[in-house]
């Protein structure tokens, strides 16, 4: 299909708004263009060169060109071992979601190439004399742990070929590196430690593969900390034995991590992003504002600085004493709130909202909402600072962030009541959200948006085509729109990962298209239908654009004339979105402007 006319007229169309938008967002491209290099990542890319900036040493040119002979990407991580001269690299495809691990010798002002790999996951850690990373398989699925040095050349330590275990890197530590398999409901952990060049690793497992078990780990100090999602507390020790610790009353622990050797939980607390340290006592725990992420950075002393964002706070380090007090407190942009509001689910189930807005300056004249949701995976809908998302609260659009169930915000519980079987209570609660916000007296119940991205945009394209009439436009980012067509391809990368999620169509799961966009256009009759503004990529192999073009065409056969043809932006990137630069800012802004004037 030849999306690009519709695109290039509603660009046209809305070219006062997206010039607006594109001036106040400033001229931020160009600073980052122009930064000196001292305040840049020791690694990054300059006039298509990798270069890189030895940080701490003497005697010799202070910044290195690193040849690789070969067109570079984006930098996603980096690790250097100063006392080995070398420096490895993970590079993400520009146009789509590859990663390459390249390793180099760096001296004299040059690196020369020494290793590659080739679809890799985008980490690199180093253990005893070696860099260790994760290998993906043919289906983009991480599946196995190597280990290379330049005297011992490449080893294997790990390999899941479970296609429903997903293989990743924890923390490292000396010698020591955590390595986690997860799954359908339940992980595995283990301990790759490197002996010396004649043994090689050993590689013992930690926490073994039991049904319904989840757990988290990160090492330092020779310490281990386990995360027991289940059970909700930390065992702390070495192989021989370990201590347990309680959690907080009312914190909910999903992940383990080091910052400066203090050990960290991430979590959530009263459906918020929280950390705790543990070896700080159980008051040392800090909440992220609503709708909020938060981050450790570094320790001072007894002080944890924290990287905290919301949708109207935007990104700053702020501080937090050991009593769970802030010295330094997020502060929020002025004339905009955040407040929690509760929707009475279909079951009864209250479902909580989180709405973002504007001081009026029209009084309480009703105002239009978008109403935003994803719901999958035990993911929380938390948000960093998007100052495009910041531009359409402060033009009068109130932003709802929707927190139904099947996402993470109150623990595994709020997961696994909207998932497999029951993945339809997603679809349920969004509605449920939708309804309790038209009722409102200060919303404008002919001006509600939904926006949904990715697996969000399944509940979310349901829920429209079961109730259009409660919406005025709706745009879906990378949408999920035909899972029994995506979870039959056994080769696709999540496919067997989201049968849990999803339910499975080969096994015959009778519920999946109870949620699928593509069964409910099949069965749905004409009707008014609201605008529709699609994003896809197309390197995407996630959400490939085939399968979007495959719900289009039924939506077509069916609708006719009564369906407004939907805006399909199409951009050279996969999943993940398009990279940064002016490009990428002019498609948001286009994509941002539609909703501006949709909705206001």
């Amino acid at each position: 299909m030849n999306f690009d006319d519709a695109v290039a007229s509603e660009a046209l169309r809305l070219r006062s708004v997206t010039d607006r938008l594109l001036s106040e967002l400033g001229t931020a491209d160009a600073a980052s263009e122009t930064r000196a290099p001292a305040t840049r990542s020791p690694v990054w890319i300059e006039d298509g060169r990798l270069l890189y900036r030895a940080v701490g040493e003497g005697g010799g040119p202070d910044v290195a060109e690193l040849v690789a002979g070969r067109p570079v990407g984006n930098v996603a991580s980096w690790l250097a071992l100063h006392d080995k001269g070398l420096v490895a690299v993970c590079l993400r495809d520009p146009g789509g979601d590859e990663y390459e691990l390249l390793v180099f010798r760096v001296a004299q002002g040059l690196g020369r190439l020494i290793h590659s790999d080739a679809r890799v996951s985008p980490a690199v850690r180093s253990c005893g004399d070696c860099l260790v990373w994760v290998q993906r398989d043919h289906a983009h699925r991480p599946h196995r742990v190597l280990a290379w040095s330049e005297d011992d050349g490449l080893r294997e330590l790990y390999i899941d070929d479970d296609p429903r275990f997903r293989v990743s890197l924890g923390s490292a530590d000396g010698r020591q590196v955590v390595v986690f398999s997860r799954g359908a409901g339940c992980s595995e952990i283990a301990l790759a430690e490197h002996q010396n060049s004649s043994v090689g690793f050993s590689v013992a497992i930690v926490v073994p593969r039991e049904e319904n078990s989840v757990c988290a780990a990160a090492l330092t100090g020779g310490y281990l900390t386990i995360l027991d999602r289940k059970a909700q507390h930390l065992r702390v020790g070495q192989r021989g034995r370990m201590d347990r610790t309680e959690f907080p009353s009312g914190f909910f622990g999903e992940r383990v991590g080091v910052v400066d050797g203090l050990v960290y939980v991430e979590g959530r607390m009263d459906g918020r992003a929280a950390v705790w340290c543990p070896a700080w006592g159980v008051a040392a725990l800090w909440v992220a504002p609503y709708g909020g992420v938060i981050q450790p950075a570094r320790v001072d002393g007894r002080r944890l600085h924290l990287g905290v964002s919301s949708p109207i706070h935007p990104l700053e380090m702020c501080i937090g004493a050991d009593d769970g007090s802030w010295d330094v407190a997020p502060t929020p942009r002025p004339d905009v709130d955040a407040g929690r509001l509760w929707a009475g689910g279909r079951d009864g189930t209250d479902i909580p909202i989180t709405l973002f807005r504007s001081a009026p300056a029209d009084g309480d004249r009703p105002r239009p909402v978008l109403a935003m949701v994803y719901g999958c995976y035990g993911i929380p809908l938390d948000s960093m600072f998007d100052p495009l998302i910041a531009l359409l609260i402060e033009s009068g659009i109130g932003v709802a962030l929707c927190h139904v169930r099947g996402g993470g915000e109150w623990g595994s519980d709020w997961h696994s009541a909207a998932k497999g079987r029951w993945k339809s209570r997603s679809i349920d609660d969004y509605l449920a959200c939708v309804e309790y916000l038209a009722d409102r007296p200060d919303v404008d119940d002919r001006r509600i948006g939904c926006l949904a991205s990715s697996a969000g945009a399944l509940v979310a394209t349901s829920a429209v085509l079961r109730r259009p009439d409660l919406f005025a436009a709706a745009e879906l980012v990378h949408p999920f729109l035909t899972p029994e067509l995506i979870l039959a391809d056994e080769d696709a990368p999540l496919a067997a990962t989201d049968w849990e999620e999803f339910g499975n169509p080969v096994s015959g799961d009778g519920w999946v298209p109870s949620v699928s966009p593509l069964a409910f256009a099949e069965q749905m009759e004409r009707t008014d239908l609201p605008k529709f503004w699609i994003r896809a990529g197309s390197s995407d192999f996630r959400t490939p654009l085939w399968s979007i073009e495959a719900w289009l065409d039924v939506m077509t056969s069916v609708q006719g004339q009564s369906w407004p043809a939907p805006v399909v932006q199409v951009g050279a990137h996969a999943h993940s979105g398009p990279s940064d630069g002016p490009e990428a800012r002019a498609a948001n802004c286009l994509a941002i402007g539609w909703l501006v004037d949709a909705l206001g």
